[in-house]
């Protein structure tokens, strides 16, 4: 299968698809935090498409919008906000 290059890590190409339910819950979820650039962000969310995983079968993924959406003047990369992943007894995943 083939790799994408990029500077953090190899990617998984899988796309370009629709964002699953849960997918599209976690983007909304960390888009709720404030910073600069967030509601343009939000904005983004519905033609959002899921382009790359980060590692076959890995639940992490790289996202992407058409050029016709306006572009957040934030820096390409990581969101400016943090949250944890915890299963259900409360263990931290992630």
């Amino acid at each position: 299968m083939p790799v994408l290059r990029s500077s953090h890590m190899a990617l998984v190409p899988i796309g370009p698809r629709d964002l699953t339910r849960a997918e599209r819950e976690v983007l909304e979820f960390a888009l709720s935090a404030d910073f600069d650039g967030a509601d343009v962000l939000r904005a983004q969310v519905p033609p959002c498409r899921a382009v790359a995983a980060w590692a076959a079968g890995e639940p992490s993924i790289d996202v992407a919008v058409s050029g016709s959406v306006a572009p957040a003047r934030v820096p390409d990369g990581e969101m400016p906000s943090g949250s944890e992943v915890r299963d259900q007894a409360g263990q931290y995943l992630g």
